[in-house]
């Protein structure tokens, strides 16, 4: 799935830019891809806001000595997007898939090219209370956003 995510944004940035490829930093694609994916599988149904929300959390993250210093790696950090174990190739005929990848596309490519405000408020967690079966790790963190389904947490420390 993650080609996808790749393909689409090499596609979306050569309509942009006309460059083929040349200018292009593989690294950001690398980064630009894994958020599109994680944003796809943790906001894909909710608003633009949500999809940046979800983008700024694991943002903040490659900013934190807590955490990796890429996106990638924060993404794919044992236990924390169990989306990445089962991941599947994405039906891209379908209009409606099709418009959620191209949203998170376009919202992680804001949040990697520094384009958008953190609507977080320096969240480095988020979570959506309605489906969440673990939720003692809570008691350690600061609420900081409601944005759509889901809640968004700091760290106390």
């Amino acid at each position: 799935m993650l080609q996808q995510f790749t393909n689409l944004i090499f596609s979306m940035l050569m309509a942009v830019t006309g460059d083929q490829s040349s200018n292009i930093n593989i690294e950001k694609v690398q980064d630009t891809a894994c958020l599109s994916q994680a944003i796809y599988q943790e906001a894909g149904n909710q608003s633009m806001a949500g999809k940046l929300a979800v983008g700024n959390v694991i943002n903040n993250r490659t900013k934190s000595d807590y955490y990796p210093d890429t996106m990638c790696a924060v993404i794919k950090q044992k236990g924390q997007f169990s989306f990445w174990k089962n991941v599947h190739r994405i039906k891209e005929s379908d209009p409606a898939v099709m418009k959620q990848m191209e949203d998170s596309v376009k919202a992680a490519l804001l949040v990697v090219n520094g384009e958008t405000r953190d609507n977080t408020n320096g969240a480095t967690a988020f979570v959506n209370l309605k489906i969440a079966t673990h939720k003692e790790w809570l008691r350690n963190m600061k609420f900081t956003a409601k944005i759509g389904e889901h809640h968004f947490y700091k760290n106390l420390h």
